[in-house]
């Protein structure tokens, strides 16, 4: 199966994405605005009632990268407004310089669905403005632990409060995933992820899908291979990145995700790089340089599209379906 048909895989702007210059400074933008008679919004919501008059609105929208997703049609960008929401904005490409966690301002024009969806992007620039003010949530939002639906295995979009940050959602979503673990070990991951994933340039969201669909955050599995702890290293890896104590959080997390960036920056600049790094991960290096891309082994493809669902998930996004799925 092609790697095209296979997956429509969430790859972050930190990750590598390969993309052209097309940020502008501020008069430019400035004089794109007033060209475009965009309407400045700050909520999802304002977007919304916008569109609902005028669904082909051209909007101005200021806010945080909190993710890029990647597809055979381009880019979409994740952009968090000031109530939390996080909106989708397609986009052809972006300056090196808009990554994860970049302030930015955006120009974006809708088609005619009405929504916060289908906004296409026709400008962007780094906001060097002050900060937009974080609206407190309007009432108490469900636990993450009840998202999941009796026993099924689908997930609903993780809830987004405004005053959450990365590292609060990244302890919601490890809870979720092993409501066992206590509060302190808990705090002792997340801390780990978010601390290593930033001083390697990855995105901590991505590396939470990874250990997910990898351990499920049981710092003590084992699987009938042999492969050890959060992020199921074999002993030979293990030695090779350095780690000491494979059943040690933060030990087998500073491994692991050194052995993520690794991979990730082998197949940098390919198409469907994340997809590459993934299925080296989970079947090896020599697996991928012998098929000549994603191997066809069922099990990898599926860790593929487990790790493409958590990550939408961990961002408010509803995946692409899988391609005849009968989960």
């Amino acid at each position: 199966m092609k790697i095209a048909g296979l997956i429509c895989l969430a790859v972050l702007a930190t990750i590598g994405l390969a993309s052209q210059a097309s940020g502008m400074s501020e008069h430019e933008y400035a004089l794109q605005a007033r060209r475009m008679r965009a309407v400045l919004v700050s909520t999802a919501n304002e977007i919304r009632m916008a569109r609902a008059k005028n669904p082909a609105v051209a909007v101005q929208l200021r806010g945080s990268i909190s993710g890029i997703i990647g597809s055979p049609q381009g880019l979409v960008l994740m952009i968090r407004l000031s109530d939390g929401e996080s909106v989708e904005v397609g986009a052809t490409a972006i300056g090196t310089d808009i990554q994860t966690g970049t302030r930015v301002k955006c120009l974006a024009r809708g088609s005619n669905s009405i929504g916060t969806e289908a906004l296409k992007m026709t400008a962007i620039a780094i906001d060097g403005g002050s900060p937009l003010p974080m609206s407190p949530p309007a009432r108490q939002r469900k636990r993450v632990r009840s998202l999941a639906s009796g026993s099924s295995t689908k997930l609903m979009p993780l809830p987004s409060r405004g005053s959450d940050n990365q590292l609060l959602t990244c302890k919601r979503a490890i809870s979720y995933f092993n409501p066992k673990l206590p509060a302190s070990e808990v705090e002792r991951i997340a801390n780990s992820i978010v601390g290593y994933s930033t001083s390697l340039g990855v995105d901590p969201y991505f590396v939470v899908a990874v250990v997910a669909a990898e351990s499920r955050f049981n710092p003590n599995a084992r699987s009938y291979k042999g492969a050890m702890g959060l992020g199921q290293l074999m002993p030979g890896t293990a030695a090779g990145m350095g780690v000491s104590d494979p059943y040690d959080p933060a030990d087998n997390l500073a491994g692991a995700i050194r052995l993520l960036r690794g991979h990730l920056e082998k197949y940098k600049g390919q198409p469907y790089q994340a997809a590459l790094a993934l299925a080296a991960y989970n079947a090896g290096s020599g697996a991928v340089r012998k098929h000549g891309g994603v191997p066809p082994y069922r099990e990898t493809h599926n860790y593929i599209w487990k790790i493409y669902e958590y990550y939408c998930w961990m961002h408010g996004v509803t995946p692409e379906p899988r391609p005849n799925s009968g989960r």
